[in-house]
Parts: structure tokens; C-alpha cells; sequence
């Protein structure tokens, strides 16, 4: 799971390390500066969108499952529990 700046959410398959290949992508509205996941989400911090949760259940087509705006940028993310 890559955070890729102004293309958002980007899935990799990396089971051949040698030849990497896209999966699937969520475009988020903002500049995904980080991502962690955790179960079946990813949480993107988005810069000026705060915080997008994605849906990865299926890693070929990830989708949107809630937002929150934060008041600053965020940059980074970080799961605790």
C-alpha cells in the first residue's frame, strides 16, 4: 500500500518482489502524504482532506468508506489498539 501523493491510494502486489504490479488505486480528493493499515482499511492521511478510510476487503478495487476532515493537514497516520 502505497500513499502516492496526488493519485491517492495505490495497491501493489508484491508476492514477486521482482516484478512488482498495481493491484487496484483509490484517487483521493487530496495529496495522500501516508498511509497504515489495519484489518481491512487503509487509513490515507490526505493533507488538506484529513483522514480517508478505504475499504481494501477486495485489493482490486478498494472504495471509500468514510472521511474526516481534520482543522490542519494531515500528513502522517498512526493506529493504536
Amino acid at each position: 500500500f502505497v500513499a502516492d501523493y496526488d493519485y491517492g491510494l495505490q495497491v501493489i502486489d508484491i508476492s514477486d518482489p521482482s516484478s512488482p504490479a498495481l493491484l487496484g488505486n483509490y484517487d483521493t480528493p487530496g495529496q495522500a502524504q501516508g498511509v497504515t493499515v489495519s484489518g481491512d482499511y487503509a487509513f490515507v492521511a490526505d493533507y488538506d482532506y484529513g483522514l480517508q478510510v478505504i475499504d481494501i476487503t477486495d485489493p482490486t478495487s478498494p472504495h471509500l468508506d468514510g472521511t474526516y476532515d481534520t482543522p490542519g493537514k494531515a500528513y502522517a497516520v498512526a493506529i493504536a489498539g
